[in-house]
């Protein structure tokens, strides 16, 4: 029988979902052998060390990418807002007129006059223009909060589904038994045993 490679065991445990007992039939190994070289060295503590950082990666690179998508949105209506700023720095930008006027012989021109009349028109598609803009701004910002909650909500649901992989080596009893049998005399070990 062939040497095990316990750092490839245990990097495999660490990094994996497999059970110790299936993890020891894998490998062709003694599963109380197993048992002891991972309790002793830590090995489902290690496991869970390695999913936690894992965790904080995947929350880090999704909180990256939709800052920078949050980031362009913003930049956007951003832009849009100065666009309107500009537009209103004119004092007299809802008095402009674009009108045709004929010019004889079915020859017309179009140009851009003033007048004392307010242009109802243009005032109430600036009006919209900035509810859309503002709208768009509320919206970025309330799906940040959406997406960061449903982000949550699939890490935890992640987080529970490894810790039921990390309950069903607590009940075969290999991590909860090696304390409990450390701390028994050995005439109390040998009467367990008989029943």
């Amino acid at each position: 029988m062939a040497k095990a490679n316990w750092t490839k065991i245990k990097t495999e445990y660490i990094t994996g979902n497999i059970s110790q007992r299936n993890l020891a039939e894998k490998h062709g190994v003694s599963s109380s052998t197993l048992c002891k070289i991972a309790q002793a060295e830590k090995w489902t503590a290690a496991r869970e060390k390695h999913r936690q950082k894992i965790v904080e990666k995947a929350i880090q690179k999704t909180a990256d990418e939709q800052a920078e998508r949050i980031k362009d949105q913003l930049l956007t209506a951003a832009a849009m807002v100065g666009v309107m700023d500009k537009a209103l720095e004119d004092p007299q930008q809802f008095n402009r007129y674009v009108v045709s006027e004929g010019l004889g012989e079915g020859v017309s021109e179009t140009v851009e006059k003033i007048f004392s009349k307010t242009d109802f028109r243009a005032l109430k598609d600036a009006a919209a223009a900035l509810q859309i803009v503002v709208k768009v701004q509320k919206d970025i910002l309330a799906m940040d909060r959406i997406v960061d909650q449903k982000e949550r909500e699939r890490l935890e649901i992640e987080r529970s589904k490894t810790n039921v992989i990390d309950d069903d080596d607590s009940e075969t009893g290999v991590v909860m038994l090696a304390p409990v049998l450390d701390d028994a005399d050995d005439d109390d070990e040998e009467d367990g045993d008989d029943e």
